[in-house]
């Protein structure tokens, strides 16, 4: 059991490296299209999903959310309340936020 383990792990973090990877090389600048108000939704629905700044640049994974709808994110070691009133699910069906990662950080 030990000498599977000791050759399956390299193997399995490999290709999550490379799956990681190659998903940020798809995320790119389209990630974030115009965000109206219908498109308003709740964290809580998208737990553990990649969130994304205005830009399309990756912030991070939701760790949870607040009654109110916010995402909670975890960004340089801090845990960041992203508002829901920011939240939309983008025309790529990535879930996004209105704010860029500075504003956030600056919360």
């Amino acid at each position: 059991m030990k000498r599977l383990f000791t050759i399956a792990a390299p193997f399995s973090v490999a290709a999550m490296a490379l799956t990681s990877h190659g998903a940020l090389a798809q995320d790119g600048a389209n990630a974030a299209t115009a965000m109206t108000a219908s498109d308003v939704v709740s964290a809580a629905d998208h737990k553990g999903r990649m969130l994304y700044d205005a830009d399309g640049k990756r912030l991070g994974a939701v760790y949870g959310a607040a009654q109110d709808g916010s995402a909670r994110v975890i960004m340089s070691g801090r845990m960041i309340l992203v508002p829901a009133s920011t939240l939309a699910v983008n025309g790529d069906n990535k879930l996004a936020t209105s704010m860029s990662r500075r504003d956030l950080m600056r919360r």
